[in-house]
């Protein structure tokens, strides 16, 4: 893990003993807080992150100058990436759910560029270093309810929602002096619509205090006009999934523990006169968390 970023998770560690502390005291009640078990918990506060591998590339081109595909791995040399995240329920009912989730991506890396490459109408130089520091941040709300929801825990939930995300993609690097353009940036959000998301959650106890736990959610927007201009209209694909399964873990009756399991998928493709920028994300990571019901 990267030094730059180690701080998210060292502020989750010294924030669970906190956190079991005060959940602590809860534990002699033997009141179970999930939907399904009797009482229900009107809210949840969680704090989560994932670590894993990216795969995929970034393509942004200005006018006529394409830009070239620039692979994370390869290219760019971004081999890791970490996620931090925070996220709060509001139960309505035992079976009825609002849900909103804030997720940030550290996406960075570096490399010693091996020959030019086009990015935005710019041409960075070859034989010189290049660093990767794109700000990459998701915003996720979901409706959610509960079809089963049984006493021992067993639940089956669906939800619906939309999902927004803020990807500003920054290179820093070395201009080539044959280079037309000088912007080593593209402002993916300045195109981005609010993405409708469907969601899948199960959970499946197998001993008194572990549950099997499995959340999909996924959405995309076909080719459409994304009501910006720039160079001509701007038309705007976008797709988004999730996948999480791993197990999770009673601390005490209020304190969940979460581990597994993560795939992330994201791409997006924009075109206009001006402009024909592309990314595609794949991670496969690990995921963690903990929930606290009160």
């Amino acid at each position: 893990m990267r030094h730059a970023h180690a701080w998210v998770f060292v502020t989750v560690l010294l924030l669970t003993p906190t956190v079991v502390a005060s959940a602590q005291s809860d534990a002699d009640s033997g009141s179970a807080t999930t939907p399904g078990s009797g009482a229900f918990a009107r809210w949840e506060i969680s704090l989560g992150g994932q670590v894993g591998v990216p795969r995929g590339f970034v393509k942004v081109g200005e006018f006529d100058r394409s830009g070239d595909k620039l692979r994370f791995s390869k290219d760019l040399g971004i081999d890791t990436f970490e996620v931090a995240n925070v996220g709060a329920a509001v139960h309505l009912t035992d079976r009825d759910a609002l849900r909103a989730r804030l997720d940030y991506s550290f996406l960075w890396g570096g490399t010693q560029l091996d020959r030019d490459v086009a990015f935005n109408g710019a041409t960075l130089a070859g034989d010189t270093h290049l660093q990767s520091r794109p700000v990459y941040t998701r915003i996720t709300g979901l409706y959610e309810h509960a079809f089963i929801s049984e006493p021992n825990g067993a639940l089956l939930a669906g939800g619906a929602g939309v999902t927004f995300v803020y990807l500003h993609f920054k290179l820093h690097g070395t201009l080539a002096p044959t280079t037309i353009g000088h912007e080593t940036q593209e402002d993916f959000y300045a195109q981005e619509l609010p993405v409708p998301l469907v969601s899948l959650r199960g959970e499946y106890p197998i001993a008194p205090r572990v549950r099997l736990i499995a959340i999909v959610d996924g959405g995309f927007l076909p080719k459409l006009d994304s009501l910006r201009t720039e160079g001509g209209t701007v038309k705007l694909a976008q797709g988004h999934a999730d996948v999480f399964a791993g197990v999770r873990y009673a601390i005490t009756p209020q304190l969940f523990a979460d581990g597994g399991f993560s795939y992330t998928y994201f791409s997006q493709h924009e075109t206009s006169g001006e402009d024909n920028n592309e990314i595609l994300f794949l991670g496969y990571a690990f995921g963690f968390g903990l929930t606290y019901a009160l």
